[in-house]
């Protein structure tokens, strides 16, 4: 049985909405771009290390290269980036292996960004974004061979919804690939729900599911085949410098907040790169890729 009543009806329905997240990334910015090589990566995921990766940058560039080689993405593919932030995971699969990419976001600010670098670049001819909300698109059905979630499945509201609407815009034999945070596979006690809270709240996510919850939703909305692995290893080192930066910085943090100079989604924002660390060292969550057939 899923947990919490499956979820109080899928969140009954919205915890955070689309104008709370778009809020969030909005007025997070900042702290995105001072603590996340965001002018380098243009990401703003976790990222993949190995005994090889040097910097924070590889790790999100690692990320991009081996999640398209589990979705096994080729040349005449057509991708669909499902919360794609300022557009750097869209221009790597352009670049690297030439397909096309429609990316959609909640957030104008981040498209703006997202367009004006997808010029720098020069893949105009592959690359187009578009503002919207991914639970409901006005694609017609099959249009993608691809659907690309790294780090936004986690915000949805409605995630049975989205995995509807992604089976609906899959072609026949194409593939949702997820990479995002998922819950432990226990029951956990009130305090380690209060830390999980926690941390979510202040990055604007309504819920994670569990493994084999996702593998449940994703059955009910019509997929098949599906699999998942748990990468956890591969993001520590992230996780870690999120604690790192947030003990680092709080102290000036609430010196800015009581002097009215930071706004308390940013305090928020800076909470969760706590407490995501300590869930994690907990065993409370796992970050994993999903992947699912249809």
């Amino acid at each position: 049985m899923e947990s919490t009543q499956v979820r109080n009806a899928e969140v009954s329905e919205i915890r955070y909405g689309s104008q709370e997240i778009e809020k969030y990334y909005r007025q997070s910015q900042v702290d995105y771009r001072l603590l996340w090589s965001f002018h380098r990566s243009h990401s703003l995921h976790y990222g993949f290390w190995s005994e090889s990766t040097r910097n924070l940058s590889e790790a999100l560039e690692r990320e991009n290269g081996v999640l398209a080689r589990m979705a096994g993405i080729h040349s005449q593919d057509v991708v669909l980036d499902a919360g794609c932030g300022v557009g750097g995971s869209a221009i790597y699969l352009a670049e690297n292996l030439g397909c096309r990419v429609r990316g959609v976001s909640l957030c104008d600010h981040q498209l703006q960004r997202a367009r004006r670098l997808v010029r720098t670049k020069q893949v105009e001819h592959l690359v187009d974004f578009e503002h919207g909300d991914y639970h409901v698109l006005t694609h017609p059905d099959e249009s993608f061979s691809v659907i690309w979630c790294i780090e936004s499945f986690c915000h949805s509201w409605n995630k049975s919804l989205f995995l509807r609407e992604a089976f609906r815009l899959l072609k026949p034999g194409g593939i949702l690939i997820i990479a995002d945070g998922f819950e432990a596979n226990k029951a956990l006690d009130e305090s380690e729900s209060k830390l999980m809270r926690s941390w979510l709240d202040g990055w604007a996510v309504p819920d994670l599911l569990s493994p084999s919850e996702m593998q449940s939703r994703a059955l009910h909305a019509g997929f098949g085949q599906m699999d998942f692995r748990d990468v956890t290893s591969s993001v520590q080192r992230s996780s870690r410098k999120l604690y790192n930066y947030a003990t680092l910085f709080s102290p000036a943090a609430r010196i800015a907040s009581f002097l009215g100079l930071r706004r308390a989604t940013l305090n928020g924002n800076l909470r969760a790169a706590r407490d995501q660390y300590l869930a994690l060292r907990a065993n409370l969550w796992q970050y994993g890729v999903f992947r699912a057939w249809k």
